[in-house]
């Protein structure tokens, strides 16, 4: 194989690497995202006091905040893949 040819293979690996590091962090976030969804007292069916209503808004904040970032790490991870097309100049 020739340089060139394996150092785009060498590249296309360790970008492929990089990707699935975003797609990990994305499925954490989505993960979390989810958990402020449980946690959320008014979801849960627990009375629309005061308090309860503070944290469901807080839930909705954090929830809305991993959801984002889950929803930009699969960006990331696209935008990575498609370096690997991309061939040395």
């Amino acid at each position: 194989m020739k340089r060139a040819q394996q150092r785009n293979v060498d590249r296309a690996a360790i970008l492929e690497e990089a990707a699935k590091i975003a797609d990990l962090y994305a499925d954490e976030h989505f993960t979390m995202a989810g958990d402020t969804i449980l946690a959320d007292p008014i979801l849960r069916g627990k009375p629309a006091t005061e308090t309860n209503v503070h944290e469901s808004r807080l839930q909705q904040l954090y929830g809305a905040g991993h959801s984002h970032a889950a929803h930009a790490a699969q960006h990331i991870a696209a935008a990575i893949r498609a370096l690997k097309d991309r061939k040395d100049d």
